[in-house]
């Protein structure tokens, strides 16, 4: 998973979903009520000779790493509510990755030992708009996470980088306004949680903890634009 519906296990719109914007009857798997609804989508994979996790200086030195099969999958959902006691309107954006080695077919002893075969992982984004805050000023407060189980260590992702840490991921919370639709600016802060750990563990030969490294990053982020 990559980070922050910034990104983590694939883009939600590559997937070509939408918020559902019809008042008639809806498709299979689409729920539609007045210009509000859900959409779902997913896909999945099979990939032959792909590279999988390794450790540096494992295994057989005139082999770049090992390789093997593997499966993915992913589901998607895009919602769009309308006006409650809480907010004027809302979005939800939620994906679930699982990926899968199937086999490993050259230089298994580059494998990672503190790997799994499987790895399932979260991300989520849910964000209530208020709007006419102001004369033409209109907020959003996006709220994030992303999370990933105890014992989703996937060799298919190829590095603990490329995946949520264990046990533990990401939380953000933010404020978007936006000022007669040509003013932009926004305000977001990410905690990093989970248990913390180095990337490796020189007591277990340098094996990947797949814990969180990012524990001491927590940051905030702002921005401001303007077009025209």
């Amino acid at each position: 998973l990559e980070s922050a519906v910034t990104g983590l296990i694939g883009s939600l719109g590559g997937l070509g979903l939408a918020p559902v914007e019809s008042h008639h009857q809806a498709a299979d798997g689409v729920v539609a009520d007045e210009g509000h609804g859900v959409a779902g989508g997913g896909s999945g994979g099979h990939r032959c000779g792909v590279p999988v996790e390794i450790l540096p200086g494992r295994g057989d030195p005139d082999q770049l790493g090992a390789v093997g099969r593997t499966a993915h999958l992913n589901l998607s959902s895009i919602g769009s509510f309308g006006p409650s006691l809480l907010w004027n309107e809302a979005t939800l954006y939620s994906e679930l990755a699982w990926t899968r080695t199937l086999s490993v077919t050259k230089n298994a002893a580059a494998l990672d030992p503190n790997g799994t075969r499987d790895g399932v992982a979260l991300r989520a984004l849910f964000e209530p708009t208020y709007r006419g805050v102001a004369d033409g000023l209109d907020v959003g407060v996006p709220v994030g996470i992303g999370w990933a189980p105890k014992g989703a260590r996937p060799w298919s992702a190829e590095h603990p980088n490329a995946w949520i840490p264990e046990g533990g991921g990401d939380l953000s919370v933010g404020l978007k306004f936006a000022f007669r639709d040509v003013w932009r600016a926004s305000l977001n802060f990410t905690h990093y949680y989970g248990p913390a750990a180095p990337l490796s563990d020189p007591a277990a030969g340098n094996a990947y903890t797949w814990k969180q490294t990012l524990r001491d990053r927590d940051f905030l982020a702002a921005s401001l634009s303007y077009s025209f």
